[in-house]
């Protein structure tokens, strides 16, 4: 499809784009069917393939019967609550075409459902004949299924079970179980709109209704219709079967069916803000009685359970001694010392000003309606030094002074839950917290670590989807003996993922969501209060493996009675642009039509405005037909605009700069890491004698790196190491400044983040392909510098990826005398030139045809064009090598 898009001289581009004016010409979903039916059956394995699948599988299975670990998986496997519903879903999946299928969090759904598919194929001897598609959110969540899948069948990921992600993917010939995020099952509908060698789709975690699963159920709903033979199945832990099914049930012929898998397979108890006051009240309590009972030379007077030794959180919390604490003098005064019943930072709302205090307007804003001195569950079951701290945490959430008020708010209680969990759970399992956004992360990191009695036995991973997968994957391992892993994770580790070695949740209830103003145009993302199905999402990663226990930082009467039940569509809050393409892509018409098909269509507004942009683009003509430029972005994955970009950069003979920013922004990470704390001391002293004025430009710069920091790190050095992560709270501050500054230095003084990260990857590829330096010498040299080698690594293979794309649709060729295999992703020594740079009339043929068969330009917008461009344009073509 690629070759009529700008590629190959005036002819195809205007075939390209007098095809498009007669209509959109991608195939329909139905008309793929009709003519693969035509074919009388799905394309099969081959001869040879299938052999050496059934070879594979007999040697698998003689390797499998004598290996004990397989043996104890197994045994894990059927213990699982989805083992009992195994003959259930296998035969409502043959009864119908549509299955809907919800389970409990942790009951297996996500690894056993499809090797129930597997395992009967494989039984009835058509294993050869499957092949199953798993869809999911997102890229880690993909990963870390397959590998488990994989595991359980006793095999390396790659041969039976395989993934798809960008940028990575581990699949063979004798590939039949293939998870992929759900962006990659879109760029497969785009191919094959058919999906032709597919018989079972499996789409995980519906109830997220992100943007791509809104779209995927609509597509799919026309394909199901359209293939009788497709087997689709539909998964969640909170999913609403009802609406699902109706939706299904109006376009698909025969019922759909359903199956709910009951059951966790571990209890998990709950707790709320409330609870974790009462508790720390009762703590101090029992630690003042205990210091007075010692004076006096006498025991405590209160029973072990109520001490301060206990070793369960809900001793802390049960109403046997309610009335006790009611009517205790010492209750009231020991909630008025700061930091005692919730830590510093959260008591910011004790001022009586009366220009604080919150209005009606500031609690349903805030709170969701929620007014503390209106719960009535508050006063009747806690103590009135609870009531009133719960009270003034509600007060300072509903009209704070400052957003550095509310941040500390936030975080204060979250650090208050997982030092609680840390001094008085005996359990040494890993306490995983879920919050917002990244600067959450780095507040509760930073008050976390200021106190060193906890933090010295704290081993502390981050888990974001800004950083790359290889420091993601680090937060599976398990912390060394003495010390207890703490996971600071946003939404990203809420479905799907299993944490073998999670005791407690420490959920903070807040979730980043972005929304989208579709009259101004203006994307927005902020914090915002998490559904109750994130919620009870969030509380089943705690009972996946073992007994847990979760604890949101909110009251209780909030939680069930103010959130909503589900996270709004993000079709509805986020802009549509990629959207429309893939709509049209696919070969539907009318793009309003088809969105407003989907489970809950978007508004107009936002649908006109991304269609107006689109055309603003020159993605979209008049008529909202696919111009030969469109065409090709809905082609290339990732980010319109990115892409575009890309293609622009090419053509204007800029492509090296442009490729290093469009790979930064789709790695998603920060080309800077922060420094450890040798540097940070360093940095103090430096600024406390004076001696350097820029702290980095002096000791830091890249010369000073070769020499310096050429030796191998001593062991435990920096703070990835397990314990003794830093007792200063200024420690983050500091290091951010260390990085601002460096930012600076990379970009020649100025304040451009491109011109920084231009800078750190010329750095980076300086280092990184020296041929006589070793690895670990190469390390040092990017630490030092305050590089991110993951980050500029993932950057380098974005090029590569955008590289790939470029030379595939036409636009690069190769140049003479290089070689190029496209399967070693790690190959840096592509040289690339404008396409047809050694045969000139290509360069004349392809410019020398109108711009609107080209790009879709009218007449009058080709007058409005700076003259750059139309040089540019023309100019570009003459030039040798570009």
């Amino acid at each position: 499809a690629a070759q009529g898009l700008l590629l190959q001289g005036s002819a195809t581009a205007g075939g390209a784009s007098s095809s498009s004016s007669h209509g959109d010409t991608g195939i329909t979903a139905e008309a793929a069917w009709q003519k693969n039916k035509q074919q009388q059956r799905r394309p099969r394995m081959g001869r040879q393939a299938a052999q050496q699948l059934q070879q594979h599988l007999d040697e698998t299975a003689a390797k499998n019967a004598a290996s004990p670990s397989y043996a104890r998986l197994h045994a894990k496997r059927n213990a699982l609550p989805a083992a009992a519903a195994r003959e259930e879903c296998l035969r409502l999946l043959q009864q119908h075409q549509v299955l809907v299928v919800t389970g409990e969090t942790g009951c297996g759904k996500s690894t056993q459902v499809p090797q129930f598919i597997l395992e009967q194929a494989q039984q009835q001897g058509r294993l050869q004949d499957a092949n199953i598609v798993v869809a999911q959110p997102r890229r880690l969540i993909t990963t870390s299924l397959s590998r488990r899948v994989a595991e359980e069948r006793g095999e390396a990921v790659g041969n039976v079970v395989g993934y798809s992600i960008h940028a990575d993917r581990r699949l063979s010939r004798l590939t039949r179980l293939t998870f992929c995020t759900t962006g990659i099952l879109i760029r497969r509908l785009q191919v094959d709109p058919a999906l032709s060698s597919v018989s079972h789709v499996i789409i995980d975690e519906v109830h997220e209704r992100g943007l791509e699963v809104d779209f995927l159920l609509t597509a799919m709903r026309e394909l199901a219709a359209a293939r009788p033979d497709l087997k689709l199945l539909l998964m969640s832990a909170t999913l609403n079967s009802s609406n699902i099914t109706d939706y299904f049930a109006a376009q698909v012929a025969g019922s759909v069916g359903c199956l709910h898998i009951p059951g966790r397979t571990f209890d998990v108890q709950q707790f709320f803000l409330e609870d974790l006051i009462e508790a720390r009240l009762r703590t101090a309590l029992a630690a003042e009685a205990a210091g007075a009972a010692a004076a006096a030379g006498r025991p405590p007077p209160f029973g072990s359970g109520y001490g301060f030794d206990s070793s369960s959180f809900a001793a802390y919390t049960g109403a046997s001694t309610a009335g006790e604490l009611a009517a205790s003098a010492a209750a009231g005064r020991v909630a008025a010392q700061g930091g005692v019943v919730m830590p510093h930072g959260a008591k910011l709302a004790g001022s009586t000003n009366p220009k604080f205090a919150p209005d009606r307007r500031n609690w349903d804003e805030r709170l969701k309606g929620y007014v503390a001195a209106e719960d009535s569950h508050l006063k009747e079951h806690y103590s009135p030094a609870t009531v009133a701290e719960v009270q003034r945490w509600a007060a300072c959430i509903a009209k704070p002074r400052t957003n550095d008020d509310l941040r500390k708010q936030h975080a204060a209680a979250a650090v208050a839950a997982i030092q609680f969990i840390c001094r008085h759970e005996t359990d040494p399992g890993s306490v995983l917290v879920f919050l917002p956004n990244w600067q959450a992360i780095a507040s509760v990191f930073e008050q976390l670590m200021a106190e060193e009695e906890v933090a010295s036995a704290l081993q502390v991973f981050v888990l974001h989807s800004l950083l790359p997968m290889q420091e993601q994957q680090e937060a599976f391992n398990h912390a060394p003996p003495g010390f207890r892993k703490v996971i600071l994770a946003t939404n990203i580790a809420e479905s799907s993922i299993t944490f073998d070695d999670v005791a407690a949740v420490v959920d903070s209830c807040r979730v980043n969501l972005a929304d989208f103003d579709a009259v101004n145009n203006l994307p927005t993302l902020g914090p915002q209060w998490a559904s109750q199905a994130s919620l009870w999402q969030r509380r089943g990663r705690a009972g996946r493996v073992r007994p847990g226990m979760c604890i949101h930082l909110i009251p209780r009467t909030m939680a069930e009675q103010h959130l909503e039940p589900f996270d709004p569509p993000e079709l509805r809050r986020m802009p549509l642009g990629d959207v429309c393409l893939l709509v049209k892509s696919l070969g539907f018409a009318d793009i309003g039509g088809f969105l407003g098909r989907v489970p809950d269509p978007p508004a107009a507004a936002a649908v006109a405005s991304a269609v107006a942009e689109l055309q603003a683009m020159w993605a979209l003509d008049e008529q909202q037909r696919l111009t030969p430029l469109g065409r090709l972005l809905a082609l290339l994955p990732g980010d319109v605009r990115l892409t575009r970009m890309v293609i622009f950069g090419a053509l204007l003979g800029v492509l090296d700069p442009v490729l290093t920013l469009a790979a930064a922004e789709t790695a998603q990470g920060d080309v800077l890491r922060m420094p450890n704390d040798t540097m940070v001391a360093e940095y103090e002293a430096r600024k406390a004698d004076g001696s350097s004025a820029d702290g980095l430009t002096d000791d830091y710069s890249q010369q000073q790196s070769w020499q310096t920091f050429g030796r191998r790190p001593e062991q435990g050095q920096g703070r990835a190491a397990g314990g003794g992560q830093g007792a200063q709270g200024q420690w983050l501050y500091t290091a951010r400044d260390m990085q601002w500054e460096r930012r600076a230095e990379l970009a020649g003084g100025d304040s451009s983040d491109h011109q920084a990260v231009l800078a750190a990857f010329k750095e980076f590829t300086k280092v990184a392909s020296s041929p006589h330096l070793p690895e670990w010498r190469k390390r040092n040299m990017l630490r030092a510098g305050l590089l991110s080698d993951k980050t500029l690594a993932e950057v380098r293979r974005e090029r590569l990826n955008y590289t790939q794309l470029l030379y595939r649709a036409g636009f690069l060729q190769l140049a003479p005398g290089s070689s190029w295999d496209s399967s070693k992703r790690s190959s840096s020594r592509l040289a690339y030139s404008a396409q047809g740079s050694s045969q000139q009339q290509q360069y004349d043929a392809l410019f020398d045809a109108e711009l609107d068969e080209v790009l879709g330009i009218s007449s009058e917008q080709q007058q409005q064009l700076p003259t750059a461009m139309d040089w540019a344009l023309g100019e570009y073509a003459d030039a040798a090598q570009g």
